[in-house]
């Protein structure tokens, strides 16, 4: 407990509600972790994940010690979805609940985006971020829920 006076907020949000600048700051966080992490910056994804860290996925949980382990694993992706025919993404928040005023749970669906712009699959993620103390939004847990195949032209 903090000496703060200020209780909590444990607002829901969904999306086609009102909107509110702490929902615009986490869809512009996931549209511009979704640009980087197409490119296959390794570096600037990194960026946007607080260690340690954890990942959680059918195939196992990870937990994650250093922004060189984000860094490295996301620096291939850009050729991955590129051989996909996968050249962007559009995060669509279907969740936003801040359960404090630092730490919020989103439910994220994924559109991936081939050059016409068409829809190519889809994934839905859900992660936990955390507001640093600098005020930057950074993701402190992924739920990898559910991958939609590409679709073939």
């Amino acid at each position: 407990m903090g000496t703060d006076d200020k209780q909590p907020s444990s607002e829901t949000v969904r999306t086609g509600g009102t909107g509110n600048s702490r929902e615009q700051q986490v869809k512009d966080f996931l549209e511009e972790y979704g640009r980087v992490v197409v490119r296959g910056d390794g570096k600037q994804v990194a960026e946007r994940w607080e260690v340690p860290a954890l990942v959680v996925a059918d195939a196992g949980s990870r937990a994650v010690g250093s922004l060189e382990e984000v860094a490295a694993f996301f620096s291939s992706a850009g050729a991955q979805y590129i051989s996909r025919g996968i050249v962007g993404t559009h995060p669509v928040l279907q969740r936003l609940e801040w359960v404090t005023e630092r730490l919020a749970h989103v439910d994220v669906r994924w559109l991936y985006l081939d050059q016409t712009g068409a829809e190519r699959g889809a994934e839905q993620s859900t992660y936990t971020l955390r507001r640093d103390d600098a005020g930057r939004l950074r993701i402190l847990v992924a739920l990898l829920r559910d991958v939609t195949p590409p679709t073939s032209n």
